[in-house]
């Protein structure tokens, strides 16, 4: 087993109940807690249940046999090690599970996600760690890439993974002396065939640069595989025949407009000459179907006139089902029409929440539903679709009662150009009318959004009394290219001009108390907040970063900004921009002395998209130029920061550093 893998330990555990948590004044445990359900799936045959579930501080898979005499969750794996943790697993077989795995390293100098896959039965018997005998980034750091569950082999899936990763044949014969000339990939993605049971691998079709991603019809036959150009702009597509002789690159999916580049996310069950595609129609994103043939032109399927149609609908096997897209509220649109009439029925069933068909059975007589709210952070059910009734797997958070949260309402305010700028607002569950002490939370990205759902900072900090303003400014994805484009390689403008503007536009309403604004963001959000803390016309009386950006010329190490964006830094420069004036006029970290309240500073040592130096830098910014801060580093926690103790220590920080540099409000 290699160095990765050694500290990969697989053990059977037991389930912890949490106990009760008192709810007035509601403690940051309960916010702090980590979702109970991270991920859940159900057999192809409707038989089995998987759950993972956060048990302490690491994950452990619980499985439930729908037709056992006794009721009960059995736990079959847990990660019990501070490395790997488990992501997801979804049923390979009726009675086969494989796990993702995932963890952070080093790798060719950077740090950096990899991921393993480990199979188990239902039962927790024959675990067995895949690709074990692989060694370090030669390996491929991420080999869980399934792209079909189907492929008409028996026993086994197919895996999107780099061709240095050398089937079990290969393997043999270099045992026994014989040499192997690999191909010269450069990381580019080959797919292999995976016995789940064995983990015997052969190869099925070798890389083919410059596609990084390949879709199949789901019964074993790659048709299609996409990537970018190499000027790092230009989606590129590429048709394979069916009898697998050759590539073509269709023209006719490329010939849109760079902004209406199609992205590929499934093939068409029903027509294995069709592809479906997340693309740019009218300047919004939209559902496409694209012709493999090449013949005819791509085909617009949905489409909304204001917001972006990109997110797919898949089933654990790879059945594209719809897509989603959001306004005030989450919507779900599903092609396929007994998943519609299906899911028409949940929704009646449970009105107040947001609820995803997330996986079926493949004769979609069992469907397992995942309701969320603004104030659910998320629950899972089964629904019988015989019997018409739905049956309670579990919620993400049971120390949180909805009743106690805020309710997010949607707000829309004119900027100083006029245009209308949509957002949400929370207040607390008991709040009396009249102006409160308020708090702007920026969104991270910025590509990136805030939608109708559960935040545990927001609600953290409604508890405590806060009004909390989430703006979509410019700059924000999910509302059209243009609007995305606004703001482009100009951090420090446009979007932050929104933002002020929105909280003008709450105290000029009489919702802010001028008095008791501050702002607290994430990433981007972190270094908006910075931005804020030196503005002298701002309305803020504090600033809270959180894994901020403090200086937008450091895409380089040490001072990774690795994926905030795309998690490429070739294509940093095209968010941030090239301007080197610009950037450092930009940077927080070189206008400390401007500095005007005071500043909190959080940042995880481990953070792969804004390195923990950004936050390094600005407190001794900030110390020279004696200003009021506190650095808070938190040691071990990655971006996420999804393990308890993390969010808590998050949690403390914030309470403490409010306490201390606010007129505290009354909860």
């Amino acid at each position: 087993m290699n160095a990765v893998l050694t500290t990969l330990c697989l053990a059977v555990l037991c389930a912890a109940s949490p106990s009760s948590a008192g709810t007035n004044p509601i403690p940051l445990e309960a916010f702090a807690a980590v979702d109970a359900i991270t991920d859940a799936s159900i057999s192809p045959d409707g038989r089995y249940v998987a759950e993972v579930r956060s048990v302490r501080s690491s994950r452990g898979v619980f499985v439930i046999d729908r037709l056992a005499a006794t009721d009960g969750w059995k736990p079959i794996l847990r990660s019990s090690d501070n490395q790997f943790d488990i992501s997801w697993c979804r049923w390979a077989t009726n009675t086969r599970l494989l796990c993702s795995f995932v963890a952070s390293s080093y790798l060719r100098g950077y740090r950096t996600d990899i991921s393993r896959l480990v199979a188990v039965d239902a039962n927790g018997s024959h675990v067995l760690v895949l690709f074990d005998d692989l060694g370090g980034a030669a390996g491929g750091a991420i080999q869980d890439r399934i792209i079909d569950w189907h492929p008409g082999i028996a026993n086994s899936v197919l895996v999107e993974v780099e061709e240095s990763v050398l089937s079990s044949s290969e393997r043999s014969a270099i045992a026994m002396g014989a040499q192997h000339i690999g191909q010269t990939t450069s990381g580019s993605p080959a797919i292999f065939a995976l016995d789940v049971n064995t983990g015997a691998t052969h190869l099925v079709m070798h890389s083919a640069s410059p596609a990084i991603h390949f879709l199949t019809d789901l019964h074993g036959t790659p048709r299609l595989g996409y990537g970018l150009d190499k000027d790092l702009k230009s989606l590129v597509v590429f048709s394979r025949s069916a009898d697998g002789e050759r590539w073509t690159r269709l023209q006719k999916a490329e010939s849109l407009q760079p902004e209406a580049q199609l992205r590929p996310v499934a093939l068409n069950a029903y027509d294995p000459n069709r592809v479906y595609a997340v693309g740019d129609y009218l300047g919004h994103g939209a559902l496409w179907s694209i012709d493999l043939t090449d013949r005819q032109p791509p085909q617009m399927l949905s489409a909304d006139s204001s917001v972006d149609i990109r997110t797919p609908l898949r089933l654990s096997d790879g059945r594209l089902i719809g897509v989603a897209y959001d306004t005030d509220r989450r919507h779900n649109y599903y092609l396929d029409p007994r998943v519609r009439e299906l899911a028409q029925t949940v929704d009646q069933k449970l009105p107040d929440t947001s609820n995803l068909v997330s996986d079926a059975s493949t004769d979609l007589n069992v469907l397992l539903i995942h309701a969320s709210s603004d104030v659910e952070p998320g629950a899972y059910y089964l629904f019988d679709a015989a019997q018409q009734r739905l049956l309670s797997l579990g919620r993400a958070n049971s120390f949180l009662d909805p009743k106690t949260l805020g309710r997010m309402l949607p707000i829309s305010f004119p900027a100083r150009d006029g245009t209308a700028i949509p957002g949400f607002v929370t207040k607390p569950a008991q709040a009396k009318d009249g102006r409160l002490p308020m708090v702007v939370l920026v969104h991270g990205g910025p590509a990136h959004r805030d939608v109708w759902a559960y935040s545990y900072l927001a609600q953290f900090l409604v508890s405590r009394g806060y009004a909390v303003l989430q703006i979509n400014f410019r700059g924000s994805i999910g509302f059209g290219h243009a609007w995305f484009q606004a703001a482009h390689e100009d951090w420090g403008g446009l979007s932050y001009d929104d933002i002020v503007d929105g909280v003008q536009w709450a105290i000029k309403s009489g919702l802010a108390d001028p008095e008791n604004v501050g702002i607290v963001g994430w990433d981007y959000g972190g270094y908006t907040a910075l931005v804020a803390a030196r503005d002298a016309h701002h309305p803020f009386r504090f600033a809270i970063s959180i894994n901020g950006v403090s200086d937008l010329r450091m895409p380089e190490r040490p001072y990774g900004l690795r994926s905030v964006l795309l998690s490429n830094d070739g294509l940093t420069p095209l968010y941030v921009g090239t301007d080197a004036a610009k950037l450092k006029a930009d940077a927080p970290r070189f206008h400390a002395e401007q500095t005007q309240i005071p500043v909190l500073l959080v940042h995880a040592d481990a953070d792969l998209s804004v390195n923990v130096s950004h936050s390094r830098v600005m407190a001794r910014a900030l110390k020279d130029a004696d200003k009021r801060y506190t650095f808070v580093e938190l040691k071990g926690s990655n971006d996420a920061l999804d393990r308890t103790e993390d969010r808590l220590a998050l949690l403390n920080a914030l309470d403490k550093f409010l306490t201390q540099n606010t007129s505290a409000p009354t909860p």
